[in-house]
């Protein structure tokens, strides 16, 4: 069975372990950081239009939702 494309093939199991670490963990870290960003920028957008009940709510929300994406 073979997959149409470029085949990457990518061992977390040889080559220096700072690297792998480093390979592995670089993605996980772009998409917290555009996390943060996302609900940096939705606290301004509600807090400024909606008012402070609707940042309150925005802001209890806020973990709850970083669990849920942190286990997909």
């Amino acid at each position: 069975m073979s997959c149409s494309g470029a085949s990457m093939s990518t061992s977390l199991t040889t080559g220096s372990p700072w690297r792998v670490i480093l390979l592995f963990s670089a993605p996980l870290l772009v998409g917290n950081v555009v996390q943060q960003l996302y609900q940096v920028v939705d606290a301004v957008v509600v807090g400024r239009y909606l008012g402070i009940g609707a940042l309150a709510a925005v802001g209890a929300t806020g973990s709850l939702l970083f669990l849920l994406l942190g286990f997909a």
